[in-house]
């Protein structure tokens, strides 16, 4: 495990983190994305945990959830 964060801090900055990614919007979601990993990466300061990190979150992407809104037109 690539992290020490409890259960409960984890869920926590994963809720916050898909808030911010709402509340950018769709059409800035991938860039904002891209520059909070590049933060993240630069605070971790170790290119081999990053990369480990990066397999982890290509290997665990969670489905999308319900209450995303639809696709549908």
């Amino acid at each position: 495990m690539i992290t020490a964060l409890s259960p409960d801090a984890r869920d926590a900055l994963y809720r916050d983190c898909a808030l911010a990614v709402t509340a950018v919007g769709r059409d800035r979601e991938s860039l904002f994305l891209a520059r909070l990993a590049l933060l993240l990466m630069e605070a971790v300061g170790d290119e081999a945990r990053c990369r480990e990190a990066i397999e982890a979150a290509a290997r665990e992407v969670p489905a999308p959830s319900l209450s995303r809104e639809s696709p549908r037109g």
